[in-house]
Parts: C-alpha cells; sequence; structure tokens
C-alpha cells in the first residue's frame, strides 16, 4: 500500500509539475507573447528532435510562414527572418556574444573556433585560418586546388557507358556518377590538402571514403547538443549516437596520427598550409600558441567544414543546372565562349567577369545554403533590440539561413532557381535582394573560407562545363530524368552542422 501511494503521489506531482510548466512558459514567462509552435515554449526536446532528423531548417521556415518574422522555438530561443534583424545579429553594434551553446559543439572540452565563446579565444582561434585562406596564401593555394579538380574532371569521363558502340569513344556518354559523392570527395581532398599539406585521395582510392559520412554524424552531435545543452551535458549523445560514436572516434583518432605526424615534418615555407599557419601563429606568446590538441581541434573542424559546405554547395550547382536545361545551356555557352582553352580558366577578372555564372552560384547558394541552421547570440543582461524587438536579457536569438533566403518579400518566388534575379544589378528587386543575402554570414564572424570556397565552386563549374557536356542519368537511376522540366526542380537535403546530400546522378562526355 505504501508503494502504490508513493508511486500516486509522484504522478500526481509530475502531473502537476507539467501543467505548472506549461502554464508558466505560455503564460508567464518574458516570451509570451511571442508565437511560435506550443510544445517549443515548453522544452528545447522539441528542436533537437528536429535537429537529430536534419530538417529543422525546413521547421523553421514553416515556423516563419505559419507564425510571422519572430518565432518562440525554445524555452529562451527566439529566431528572426528579416534583414534588419540578421544585421542586428550577426553585424550590427550591439554587445550580443556567442551563445553558450555553442560549447556542446565540440566533442572536446577544449574550445575550437567554432565552439569557443569568449571573443578573445575566438579571435586567437580564427587568426590562423585568416592568414591561410585569404590574400597570397589563396593565390598559392589555387595550384593545388586546380589538380584536385583535374582527378576530379578525370573520374567523370571513365568509365565509358557503351564503350563497344560504334561510335567515336570521345563522343560517348559515360557511366553515370553521383555528383553529390563526387563533389563531396573532391572538397574533402581540397580541404585536407590545405590543411596537412597533402591529401587522402579520396577521388584516387575508395580507402577513406568513410570519412565524408563520419563528418556527417558529427555534424550531427554537434548540432542536436547545441539545440538540447542536456545532451551534452548528461554525455546523452554517447548513447543516442553510440553507432556514430564509434565512428567519430575513429575519425579523431585519425586526425590525431596526421596532426603529430604533421608537426614533425615542421614549417614549409614554399607550399603553406594551415599547420604552417598555426605552427607561426602567435609564437611567443605562451598562452596563445597552439598545443597540439589545438592544431588537431582546427583541423578537424576545417575537415568538417570543407566536407559538408562546398561539397554539397558544388552538386547542387550542377542539380539546378541539369534540372533548368536553359540555364545549363546559357551558362556552358558563356564559360566556352570566353575561354580558349582549359589552362586559361584561373581566378581572376576574366573568370570573374563570368557573369551568368556568378548568378548560378549565387542563386544555388540561396537556395541550398549549406550552413542553414540557427547560429544563436546570447542577450547581454540589460536587454537588446533586434529588428526593432525588444529582447530581455538571458535569451539566445538567431536567424536562419534557409529561411531568410526563402523569404517572399527579399527573394520573388522565393522557391525557384532563377539565376536572374542577380543579373539586373541597378533595380530594387536586385538590391533588396542582396541587402538579404548573406551565405557566408556577416560582421566580425564572417566566414574564414569564403575565398577558398568561391575559388573552388567558380574553377570546378566553369573547368566542368568547359571539358564535358552533360545530362541527367536516363533510366530509374537518374534524378528526376523522366520527369518535365520545372519538376522536381528543388534540391533536398538534410543539414547539420553543414549539408548532406545525394546526387544528381549524371553523365558526361568529352567535348570535341
Amino acid at each position: 500500500m505504501q508503494w502504490l501511494t508513493l508511486i500516486l503521489a509522484t504522478t500526481v506531482v509530475t502531473v502537476a509539475y507539467a501543467f505548472w510548466k506549461t502554464y508558466a512558459s505560455r503564460r508567464l514567462h518574458p516570451l509570451s507573447a511571442i508565437p511560435g509552435p506550443p510544445l517549443a515554449a515548453i522544452t528545447d526536446w522539441y528542436i533537437s528532435y528536429f535537429a537529430l532528423k536534419g530538417n529543422l531548417h525546413y521547421q523553421i521556415n514553416k515556423w516563419h510562414n505559419a507564425y510571422g518574422p519572430v518565432v518562440r522555438i525554445g524555452p529562451e530561443f527566439v529566431v528572426f527572418n528579416q534583414p534588419s534583424s540578421y544585421h542586428d545579429l550577426y553585424a550590427g553594434p550591439s554587445k550580443l556574444l556567442k551563445s553558450e551553446r555553442y560549447a556542446a559543439v565540440s566533442a572536446s572540452h577544449d574550445p575550437n573556433t567554432i565552439s569557443a565563446i569568449e571573443k578573445e579565444t575566438v579571435n586567437t582561434k580564427r587568426q590562423p585560418h585568416l592568414a591561410t585562406w585569404n590574400g597570397s596564401m589563396m593565390q598559392r593555394s589555387e595550384e593545388r586546388v586546380v589538380g584536385v579538380i583535374s582527378t576530379f574532371l578525370s573520374n567523370l569521363v571513365q568509365p565509358l557507358a557503351n564503350p563497344d558502340a560504334g561510335e567515336r569513344p570521345d563522343a560517348l556518354w559515360s557511366a553515370s556518377h553521383d555528383l553529390g559523392e563526387k563533389c563531396t570527395h573532391l572538397a574533402t581532398d581540397i580541404a585536407m590538402g590545405l590543411t596537412f599539406g597533402d591529401d587522402p585521395a579520396l577521388l584516387k582510392s575508395e580507402t577513406h571514403h568513410w570519412i565524408p559520412s563520419v563528418m556527417d554524424f558529427a555534424g550531427q552531435r554537434a548540432v542536436a547538443c547545441a539545440m538540447q545543452p542536456w545532451i551534452y551535458k548528461l554525455k546523452l549523445d554517447r548513447i543516442m549516437l553510440a553507432v556514430a560514436r564509434k565512428g567519430i572516434l575513429t575519425l579523431g583518432k585519425w586526425a590525431t596520427d596526421r596532426t603529430f605526424e604533421r608537426r614533425r615534418q615542421g614549417i614549409n615555407e614554399v607550399s603553406r598550409d594551415l599547420f604552417d599557419s598555426m605552427m607561426t601563429s602567435h609564437r611567443g606568446k605562451k598562452d596563445r600558441e597552439f598545443r597540439g590538441k589545438d592544431m588537431w581541434l582546427e583541423a578537424f573542424v576545417m575537415l568538417g567544414v570543407g566536407t559538408t559546405t562546398t561539397g554539397p554547395t558544388m552538386s547542387s550547382i550542377f542539380f539546378y543546372m541539369l534540372h533548368n536545361p536553359q540555364v545549363l545551356e546559357k551558362a556552358t555557352a558563356e564559360i566556352r565562349s570566353t575561354f580558349s582553352s582549359l589552362d586559361d580558366i584561373r581566378m581572376g577578372d576574366t573568370l570573374k567577369g563570368c557573369s551568368y555564372l556568378r548568378a548560378c552560384i549565387d542563386e544555388t547558394l540561396r537556395m541550398v545554403p549549406p550552413v542553414a541552421l540557427p547560429l544563436p547570440r546570447r542577450i547581454p543582461a540589460e536587454g537588446a533590440f533586434i529588428g526593432g524587438t525588444f529582447m530581455p536579457g538571458g535569451i539566445d536569438v538567431a536567424s536562419t539561413l534557409y529561411a531568410l533566403h526563402r523569404n517572399g518579400e527579399c527573394f520573388p518566388e522565393p522557391n525557384t532557381f532563377k539565376p536572374e534575379r542577380w543579373l539586373d544589378t541597378e533595380t530594387e528587386s536586385y538590391k533588396k535582394a542582396k541587402e538579404a543575402f548573406k551565405p557566408f554570414s556577416e560582421g566580425p564572424r564572417i566566414c574564414v573560407g569564403r575565398g577558398l570556397a568561391e575559388m573552388e565552386l567558380n574553377l570546378t563549374v566553369a573547368r566542368t562545363l568547359y571539358t564535358y557536356d552533360m545530362r541527367l542519368a536516363p533510366g530509374p537511376e537518374g534524378c528526376c530524368a523522366s520527369a518535365k522540366s520545372g519538376r522536381c526542380a528543388d534540391r533536398t537535403y538534410v543539414s547539420y552542422a553543414g549539408a548532406s546530400v545525394s546526387g544528381p546522378s549524371v553523365q558526361v562526355r568529352k567535348v570535341v
């Protein structure tokens, strides 16, 4: 009888607490007037569920469409969907700091470029990246990037789909290739080459093909912990993602071994890579010098960024071109009429002058921003105005690029791929779109790898269009190959710390 009484009392108390929690969150909380999904006001577990599934970016966009530009997605978490709000959050003069949620992003208790919160620590961690991915260092990197792209192009044409056909071999279409996979391997090889001075050669061997999928798991863990920090604090990620954890530990061991080997080699003044910058940054300042673990953490970050951002964006550019034949035809004609040889396609004014290619890249970055989830900031104790809305102290606030880039007030026909929206720079619609277009974020925390990403995207797409004709693979393995133009023309993708994609399945034919 005593046990029955205890169980009954516990049940009553639990139910009463749940009702009180619900009432307080919905009626008494300072954010009670801000609309949003009811469950989100009660617990962060609600958004962590979608984060684990990889579709939180879609959900937030739906919530903005349903509730408006300011939405409560957690008990103390609000997202905004206006250009002015985005500026206030990430580039304004306010005293907003990175949210403490970032601490949960790192599987290690030591901060890295992404998980560091204090401004001084963030600046210290970013300095080697800024030195590596900007200015003259980027010019040195171009040769390595071009070399990896050449391997990528060679992979696409082999094997031939029908080598016994009576046509000339160079006129035959290749076998089908998953461009999502190929582009991810390309981006990973480039990132690793510019980090360690060599690459794991995913384009040449299947030995390291496991790396991208493990990076997806690492991103899934990071985002789930950031959206619900109790997963990190209680180490629940070890249970919830037990299968993924084994792969993450294997990747960590691999990166650690590479780190110590690269440190042993010392500074390379000729090729220069991220490790050269880390070994020379803050030299003589013992409180800021990069230790072995610091270098390992930054290398891991670079591996993740290179795998889950540029690669998916690259394959998405081809996805939209192939699903819009008139766009592919126009972009191909621009490249082939501008350059007289493949070797001529280099970074510089000529490639920058390919305005339609640039428009296709920008439109893809709008449609499929690789970092599509909230980047939370913490409101200071005195409170702050975000886009004209006052937020009390201690609240986490953010904006998501997927929702902002699909905002119909800024981008007419937001779900339609239209490179032309970026061509007439004198129109009001262009200026409004440009104000809301933030693929690399903005302000002091703008993406340090922007220059590298733009180099990879421009050179890869231009060189591919110059070298090959392309088509969606026919038959059941093809991506919407039998669909009419305009159908299935929007890219779907999983979003964790970056993006995870598959396809399109394509065939290429070398231009004679």
